[in-house]
């Protein structure tokens, strides 16, 4: 079908590049059977490539987006009880990280267009146990950035945003 796209693109470099971490026998930026160091120098530049890239102060790689969504959970130092606002509609993850922080995830619908929070859902949501809100760019689809954020800083709460199925998306540039 002509709609249909041969995924992930890739291309020689990104074969080379494989290749060169296979051989090297090292599969994080701990040292295993032989120090050649081409992980840690290739996971450092990927670092900060893609913090560049999206324009962040720092940034670390994960294995996946349900570790990223743990870390930044875990990092805002939750407590058990704390309620961590996330989108009905998603990913497992988007709730369990939320128990991997102790913390309770509360469910707040979508809006049925763009599978997005709806930032008014999310204000009738917050309560005293509230600690922060988890804004799920689904599909390309990024949140209401503005809306949620505005929310947030009135309430005194954390924006996590998982990107993991949104790379490259913007909001209003």
């Amino acid at each position: 079908s002509p709609w249909v796209q041969k995924w992930p693109l890739y291309g020689e470099t990104e074969k080379k590049n494989l290749q060169d971490v296979l051989d090297s026998d090292m599969w994080s930026q701990y040292p295993s059977k032989k120090d050649s160091g081409v992980p840690q120098d290739k996971i450092t530049h990927f670092e900060n490539q893609f913090t560049e890239y999206i324009g962040a102060r720092h940034g670390i790689s994960v294995a996946n987006g349900t570790s990223a969504l743990e870390v930044a959970c875990r990092a805002i130092g939750t407590n058990p009880g704390d309620e961590i606002i996330t989108p009905a509609y998603s990913f497992i993850a988007s709730a369990t990280c939320c128990y991997a922080a102790n913390a309770v995830p509360v469910f707040v619908e979508v809006e049925p267009e763009a599978l997005r929070l709806d930032p008014d859902k999310v204000e009738a949501a917050i309560t005293g146990r509230t600690r922060a809100i988890i804004a799920v760019h689904l599909d390309g689809y990024p949140c209401d950035m503005d809306r949620l954020m505005d929310i947030a800083a009135r309430h005194n709460l954390i924006v996590i945003e998982d990107c993991a199925r949104a790379h490259g998306t913007e909001w209003k540039g």
